[in-house]
């Protein structure tokens, strides 16, 4: 069978054919506020690749990004449209299904003001600044603008198939070449869908929205159509054709949740009437918004009311209305009479921040005034409140509850939604199979499940869950999504299929408890014992004084168009075919091909003239070293100021001890002893022209900026580690697991219930194992059984041994930018026959096979921590010492590990 495009390009980005980097132009012309997640940036390489280094690329090219819910497809549509804006394409047509969707969209492409805005303030390409412009054809468009047209898919059915005088015709994409941006796409598949006994001739005459797509994709070999879905229906097997070889990634709900960017949804079914529930929900949403003041962060949760009908909508909306404006402590008193589970909790909390529940029931008629209610149920309805509805995250907006049947079942982009309560209690299963409405329930969670970002300490990732290993602590309730169900068991069984179906929720899960064994409560180690961290710190640079600080490259290489011998340089020194060699100066922001990465790099456009005329005698290709120095000042002032990075202001962050400009372009500290080696032929490089050398100073330029930016991290690990102490880090840990779902099928096993003899071990009774149990991974508990067999030999030296396992206890830094490591173990020696009590510290990972090279940096950094580390607290008569080991691999790296550990432990 042959290969998908998916795996066909899941097998090149494994053997690191597609160039990772994604162009400056990109990245500097996007919405700082909005940074690349690894996912997104992953779609665009692969993307960016087949259009422009692939060589089996289709014409015209189709392609689908099939990402999930919730996981910032619109933000990749805006990197595509910047890329393919310098690849010459000035057109895109965005088309969706549903008018909700268009004006969403529209106001994140085209309002600065917008929160959720996508580009930078400026957009440029070199020295040009660059329109965004929203059009209703394409007959007028300026050569310089990004021009965009938004439509429905049915209003571009329309408009095309119903001619009126100055509307968009077929005529307008025959001349041009054109972008379409297909939102939501599994809607453009109905003549797909319903293909059955059909001709091709009848396929090709149907009237139908695909059929309009198509004739306008093909209408040039050169367009593009570009299809974005979180749905794509690849058990029917037309579609499955079809896509085949038109998936070029995949990131599924199932990946979002496992990843942290989701938030952990729960169902809570109660046996009460809906507005009961409702409450229920309404006190939820209070105590979450609480906790967040509590701890300093900024949110007003929503809760979304999802009815049958919209008769039945709005009949709701009014009985909650007047439940509200009637509530009073009596009936909040019984709603805490019959409370169990996180709402018997929630109310303990108010009660314990002294708010009577007189105090909460008028807080509550306040914060859910109906002035703060929305119903959003109709077409022309959502139209009038979309900016409400696409903007509850905004300080400015006031609405808590919204009220609503289908209309924001796609298309509705919410972090700050964190109960949906299900106000009927109908099935639509057969033979217990999900049916279509409790699918699209489930589909509606998931889009409810996007993570609310917020961060605690510098640490800590602003838009991934922190607290999976944490399930006490009360932050968890700002990172999990409630549906309230009335208690129907059969429903429940078919919403939790559905919700496995989705990915958004894992098929098992196991709650664990770790306790810390009361024999160790009893020693004076845990009485009196510390453990050393190091802290991360804003990076001041002071000690940086130049590029030689921060290894910054000082020769670069830079390819000039000779002009002939195209074909011939396509294959010098690649390591791919896929990888074109690099035009002169375009694009500028490429990596050149000589600096030993796989670029994709590209020839200009054959209108473009060379810079030189060459005869077959001046042909001969060489290399010259040429200094930037002695490139004129006015070259270089053009190519820094053409390069908002290099504003002195900036540079000064980066290099505080810089004092001008002019030091920075001729001192040899910084660009004075930058060397280009120009290739190209002897008579060319011999009669530069200005233009020339200013691409060339901007190409070298763009290359620093990078380095520069990455040699000098904003935060650092301090080298000084300080005390903690390990009766006030180390604790009981109750941990939530998801078991067995394509991970290490040892994870949340304990050690004496294992099936596998060669990693069981009752911990009970072992007093250096500071826990009762090991619910580790298989190479956690191979270390474990590792330790246990060297326990004889380190009793002989050492008078005290303790082996803690490290679930969120404690936290180290990189000395180089501050990143965070929690090595899963920490293990104390205490020197036997020692003046002072001498106390080691061993920070140890064990590590999976898939995983040592991604993580070989946390080895780098466990390792320097011997060397590098300081303790400036002094203990009476006590010193310490502190080491990092080498991964633990029970088949790659145990010889490594051991051979150190040995080294180390009994020398």
């Amino acid at each position: 069978m042959p290969y998908t495009l998916r795996e066909d390009f899941d097998a090149l980005w494994r053997y690191n054919a597609i160039p990772k980097d994604l162009p400056d132009y990109v990245i500097q012309n996007l919405n700082p506020a909005l940074p690349l997640r690894y996912y997104q940036n992953r779609a665009l390489s692969r993307l960016f690749f087949y259009l422009t280094g692939f060589q089996d690329r289709a014409h015209p090219s189709q392609l689908l990004s099939h990402m999930a819910t919730g996981s910032g497809k619109t933000l990749v549509m805006a990197a595509v449209i910047l890329y393919l804006y310098e690849q010459g394409y000035r057109n895109f047509l965005f088309f969706v299904n549903q008018t909700n969707i268009i004006e969403k969209t529209r106001a994140n492409f085209l309002n600065p003001l917008s929160s959720k805005y996508l580009f930078a303030e400026k957009i440029k390409f070199g020295a040009k600044e660059v329109r965004l412009r929203e059009v209703s054809n394409f007959q007028s468009t300026h050569p310089d603008d990004i021009s965009i047209l938004f439509t429905t898919i049915q209003g571009l059915h329309s408009r095309l198939n119903t001619p009126r005088e100055n509307a968009l015709t077929y005529e307008d994409f025959a001349d041009q070449n054109i972008v379409l941006i297909s939102d939501e796409a599994h809607h453009i598949n109905a003549e797909t869908r319903s293909r059955k006994e059909l001709g091709q001739d009848e396929l090709l005459e149907l009237d139908t929205w695909e059929a309009t797509v198509r004739k306008i994709f093909n209408a040039r070999p050169e367009n593009i159509l570009l299809e974005f879905t979180a749905t794509v229906e690849l058990d029917n097997p037309n579609i499955a054709a079809k896509y085949a070889d038109k998936i070029l990634y995949q990131y599924d709900l199932k990946e979002f949740r496992e990843d942290g960017y989701s938030k952990e949804v729960k169902v809570l079914a109660a046996d009460l009437p809906p507005m009961e529930r409702a409450l229920q929900a309404v006190v939820l949403s209070q105590y979450r918004r609480k906790v967040a003041e509590k701890h300093g962060v900024a949110l007003k949760p929503v809760l979304l009311m999802k009815s049958r009908t919209i008769k039945e909508s709005q009949a709701h909306e009014q009985e909650f209305k007047a439940v509200i404006r009637e509530l009073d402590a009596d009936r909040l008193e019984r709603l805490k009479s019959g409370a169990n589970g996180i709402v018997r909790k929630a109310l303990a909390y108010f009660e314990a921040q002294n708010i009577p529940l007189e105090d909460l029931a008028s807080e509550l008629r306040q914060e859910f005034d109906e002035n703060r209610i929305l119903i959003v149920n109709s077409k022309e309805e959502s139209e009038k409140k979309q900016l409400l509805v696409n903007s509850l995250e905004d300080k400015d907006n006031e609405i808590r509850v919204v009220f609503t049947v289908n209309m924001l079942n796609e298309g509705w982009d919410v972090l700050n939604l964190f109960d949906i309560v299900r106000l009927y209690d109908t099935r639509d299963a057969k033979k217990g199979v999900p049916g279509r409405t409790t699918m699209s329930e489930a589909q509606l969670i998931g889009r409810g499940a996007r993570y609310f970002p917020f961060q605690l300490e510098s640490s800590q990732i602003r838009d991934q869950r922190k607290f999976d290993d944490d399930i006490e602590s009360e932050l968890r309730t700002l990172e999990e999504l409630y549906y309230h169900s009335a208690h129907n068991p059969r429903y429940i069984d078919e919403l939790h299929k559905a919700l496995v179906q989705t990915g958004i929720l894992a098929p098992r899960t196991k709650t664990i408890t770790m306790r810390v064994k009361d024999e160790f409560k009893a020693t004076d180690f845990w009485k009196n014992g510390v453990i050393f961290v190091n802290k991360r710190i804003r990076n001041e640079r002071e000690d940086i004084f130049g590029f030689g600080s921060v290894a910054i490259t000082k020769r670069h290489r830079y390819q000039l168009q000779t002009g002939f011998a195209q074909e011939a340089l396509i294959l010098e020194d690649q390591p791919t075919p896929m990888s074109l060699r690099a035009a002169d100066g375009f694009p500028a922001a490429q990596q050149s091909p000589s600096d030993g990465q796989n670029a994709v790099n590209f020839e200009i456009a054959s209108s473009h003239k060379p810079l030189l005329a060459t005869t077959p005698s001046s042909r001969e290709i060489i290399t010259l070293p040429l200094n930037l120095r002695d490139f004129d000042l006015n070259v270089i002032r053009t190519a820094l100021q053409r390069l908002e990075f290099f504003q002195f202001s900036n540079l000064k962050v980066y290099f505080p001890h810089l004092k001008s400009i002019q030091e920075f372009i001729t001192s040899a500290d910084f660009l004075g002893d930058v060397v280009i080696d120009v290739i190209g032929a002897q008579e060319q490089i011999e009669n530069l022209t200005q233009e020339q050398k200013l691409r060339m100073a901007v190409f070298v330029l763009e290359k620093i900026g990078k380095e520069i930016q990455t040699g000098t991290p904003d935060y650092k690990g301090t080298k000084a580690f300080e005390p903690i102490g390990i009766n006030y880090c180390v604790k009981d840990k109750t941990l939530q697991i998801t078991v067995n779902e394509g991970g290490d099928q040892e994870r949340g096993v304990g050690m004496r219930e294992t099936t596998n003899g060669a990693l069981s071990l009752d911990l009970r009774d072992k007093a250096w194992y500071v826990y009762d149990e090991n619910y580790g991974t298989s190479e956690e508990k191979y270390f474990v059984r590792f330790l246990h067999g060297m326990m004889s030999r380190l009793q002989e030296r050492y008078s005290e041994i303790y082996l803690i396992r490290n679930e969120k206890l404690f936290k180290i830094h990189r000395f180089s930018d501050g990143a965070v490591v929690e090595p899963d173990f920490v293990l104390f020696l205490v020197e036997k026959d020692t003046k002072k009590s001498l106390i080691y510290q061993l920070f140890i990972e064990p590590k999976g096979q898939q995983l040592i090279a991604t993580d070989q940096w946390k080895q780098n950094f466990l390792l320097e921590i011997e060397k590098e580390h300081k303790i400036e607290v002094v203990f009476e008569n006590k010193d310490f010492r502190l080491v990092g080991l080498p991964f633990y691999n029970e088949t790659t790296t145990k010889l490594e590990f051991e051979e150190k550990f040995n080294a180390f432990c009994f020398r």
